[in-house]
């Protein structure tokens, strides 16, 4: 609305008020009417009765002269008098005459540049989650190792009848882990949503074996979406958790590691955004057990949980363009129970912590096109992504062994490197739907191919879908 139209003032009380522009403005009214609590809704309460309606006069009129005041020459231009104020309600120039001048009125005006609280609108709330890659094993260096049985069904010899190649020593790494860095974004948002992939060849056995994992879940945001809570509950057609020797490679469906993530916006200008938050996993998972005939050799309790903070950022430098990144780092707090059989009986052999490792993931994209909501196509805009993700470990494994068994990793260092390409689809204004592809570029190998297929519904909307150009 123009200036000229309706300009706020404040009363001596400070209540706020509006006045309309007419043909001519009327001065001198010293209260208003409130008939709503909004101030921009309010009428201005016309002027007491006893009050003349003060002349106008444009600015190019001379003032006739007062008692107080010499006339000027006719030809020079009017110059207000000494009790005349410039009024906000009138045209740019007009001046009024007022023997009861109202206060000017305080506009606050906002300064280039200045931050303000956080707040997931503006550019951010175009840019897509991330697709991410990981599968969640920490590397291949790792075994089960299992006795042979000699002497009279005693265990012993130094015989292994099996070595099962693992960074599965974590119940649920069947199933695998989830990093904040899959199908999320550094902004809060409330979504609920599903995550589905196929990893080819993932090295949970000798040769490998395929994994089918889906992850259904929901994001909500509260407190003006400065936060938000997101939870995960992924299963898989994968290696069965009870793995018998007679048949090491059978695959079932199980259920894997629940996770919670708590996340917090901590700063953003209309480009960049900056969040950090929390990510936990509850031991949801079957135990892991080795089994041989009818019996249970060794296992380990599903008992640790991982605390997994995390640092997001992202940056959208005009209304195609988005990059955004994580870097996360995942501890095992407490560890799990490793038991073994001891001549016909399970025990305590030591307590297994998986490595601390670090997760760096940098995301890029452009929307090819966006079209306004109002347009009746249903796909509003479309982006390729390009990803690159980046694991290292930061501690070496642990090693437990009897004379009979051992559990635990000889690859001290794990270094792992994806890469990974996609496309990104807007529908209507509340809906995207991804495709993508992750290949290993380095490193030790989770899988040597996958394949993502997501799908995030925003019941409230994309908080701002793509502006049509």
């Amino acid at each position: 609305m123009p200036m000229a139209s309706l300009i706020p003032v404040q009363d001596v009380s400070g209540t706020r008020f509006s006045m309309k522009m007419g043909a001519h403005f009327l001065l001198g009214a010293m209260f208003f009417v409130a008939l709503t609590n909004d101030a921009s809704a309010q009428s201005p309460a016309p002027p007491p009765p006893d009050l003349p309606t003060p002349a106008v006069q444009t600015p190019f009129e001379s003032v006739p002269p007062t008692k107080d005041q010499p006339s000027t020459s006719s030809d020079s231009k009017a110059t207000a008098p000494t009790d005349v104020l410039p009024n906000p309600f009138t045209m740019q120039g007009d001046v009024t005459r007022s023997s009861n001048p109202l206060p000017p009125p305080i506009v606050a005006v906002p300064q280039v540049g200045s931050v303000t609280r956080a707040s997931s609108t503006g550019r951010g709330s175009i840019a897509p989650n991330m697709i991410g890659d990981f599968f969640g094993i920490g590397g291949t260096g790792g075994a089960f190792e299992v006795p042979d049985l000699t002497d009279g069904g005693q265990y012993g010899g130094g015989q292994f009848r099996a070595r099962i190649p693992t960074g599965i020593t974590q119940p649920g790494s069947f199933v695998g882990r989830q990093l904040v860095s899959e199908n999320t974004s550094p902004i809060p948002r409330t979504r609920i949503f599903m995550n589905y992939s196929h990893f080819d060849s993932v090295p949970l056995i000798d040769g490998g074996t395929s994994v089918n994992r889906y992850t259904p879940g929901f994001e909500y945001a509260f407190l003006d979406n400065q936060f938000s809570i997101e939870l995960r509950a992924p299963f898989a057609k994968t290696l069965e958790s009870d793995i018998n020797l007679d048949d090491p490679g059978a695959s079932d469906a199980e259920f894997g590691n629940l996770t919670l993530y708590l996340k917090a916006l901590l700063w953003n200008s209309e480009s960049f955004f900056l969040s950090t938050g929390l990510g936990l996993t509850a031991p949801t998972a079957n135990n892991l057990r080795l089994i041989s005939g009818n019996e249970t050799i060794l296992e380990i309790e599903n008992q640790s949980v991982h605390l997994m903070p995390f640092v997001g950022s992202l940056w959208v430098p005009n209304d195609r363009v988005f990059v955004q990144s994580f870097l996360q780092v995942d501890v095992d707090a407490n560890g799990n129970n490793v038991n073994a059989d001891q001549f016909g009986q399970l025990q305590q052999i030591g307590r297994f912590n998986d490595q601390t490792f670090l997760y760096y993931d940098i995301s890029a994209g452009y929307w090819l096109f966006k079209r306004p909501v109002q347009d009746s196509r249903w796909i509003k805009a479309l982006s390729p992504i390009a990803e690159f993700h980046y694991r290292q470990s930061l501690q070496d494994s642990d090693f437990i062994a009897t004379d009979s068994f051992s559990v635990g990793g000889t690859a001290n260092n794990i270094t792992s490197i994806n890469a990974v390409f996609g496309l990104t689809a807007l529908f209507n204004d509340n809906m995207t739907g991804t495709i993508g592809y992750a290949t290993p570029l380095g490193g030790d190998k989770n899988f040597n191919g996958e394949l993502r297929l997501i799908f995030n519904w925003y019941p409230k909307g994309l908080i701002g879908p793509p502006p049509g150009i």
